[in-house]
């Protein structure tokens, strides 16, 4: 970017350069005009001949033109020097360099699959699964994932069955040491969270066994007793990212949405979903 700003300032410094000169062979025509067309009233109350009068505007000429030619560079390099230093004291120097870096950092996220980030789980998930591809597959991965547990969550979960989608869902084993570990770790009881995680985890088995007789029943859920390292849903578009950091809730921590690319990292979540679901016990 600095030799953007250089050589902008160059190509300003020679218009700025240009004008002067134009301006200056411009009072010169103008001159000669005069010279040429003859005003005697106003030579005659100067009294001045207008012979006289053209010698010195030409001797006058032709020392600026020669003080012109010998000092164009100097001229040339005060210009750009104060174009430089008026440019680099300026607030819009440092403004257009955070733009620059804010460009470059949105490419490289961009390349990266980074489609959003949001600060907690706050933020409309099921438009996401709304939009995934019919005949697709949705994979959910968390805790005990109790945002999918009301009506509107479990009337998208129904549509995307209705749409011949495979519905995958993680859930942690509630008689695992994980959870154990987890409560530790969210600083909350044990039997709290073991009581929560037992019975969301039974919400979800009832809803996955009353969809069962539908006529694509295409929903499975297992659990898992590794130690939860990441909230996930997967669709063949988007995945959604949220880790289980220490002391907080995983629902109040930083979520990223990225979309599914060859050059993205969303791979990386989907092959830590497969090796769990692969190592997962079935429930339902």
């Amino acid at each position: 970017m600095n030799g953007l700003k250089s050589q902008n300032k160059s190509n300003l410094g020679n218009k700025l350069y240009r004008v002067r000169f134009i301006l200056l062979w411009f009072f010169f025509i103008v001159v000669g005009i005069i010279l040429i067309i003859g005003f005697e009233d106003l030579f005659t109350n100067l009294k001045l001949h207008r012979k006289e009068f053209g010698i010195a505007i030409l001797t006058a000429g032709s020392v600026a033109m020669t003080i012109d030619f010998f000092t164009r560079k100097q001229f040339q390099y005060l210009i750009n020097r104060e174009l430089s230093n008026s440019i680099e004291n300026s607030s819009l120097t440092s403004k257009l360099d955070v733009l620059m870096s804010f460009m470059q950092l949105s490419e490289n996220m961009h390349k990266l699959g980074v489609n959003n980030i949001f600060p907690n789980r706050e933020f409309n998930i099921l438009d996401l699964l709304r939009n995934a591809e019919p005949k697709t597959e949705i994979c959910l991965c968390g805790i005990c994932l109790s945002d999918f547990v009301d009506n509107a969550a479990q009337e998208v979960i129904k549509l995307k069955l209705s749409q011949e989608c495979k519905i995958k869902i993680l859930l942690l084993d509630p008689n695992s040491e994980s959870l154990r570990e987890r409560a530790d770790d969210e600083e909350r009881e044990e039997i709290d969270l073991r009581t929560v995680v037992s019975n969301i985890n039974e919400l979800h088995k009832n809803f996955a066994n009353s969809n069962k007789s539908s006529p694509i029943p295409s929903i499975e859920i297992r659990y898992y007793s590794s130690y939860p390292k990441c909230f996930l849903i997967i669709t063949d578009k988007s995945v959604i990212v949220g880790n289980y950091l220490l002391g907080v809730l995983g629902k109040k921590q930083p979520h990223i949405v990225l979309d599914r690319n060859i050059f993205g990292i969303s791979d990386t979540f989907i092959e830590h979903f497969e090796i769990l679901w692969l190592n997962s016990k079935p429930i339902t």
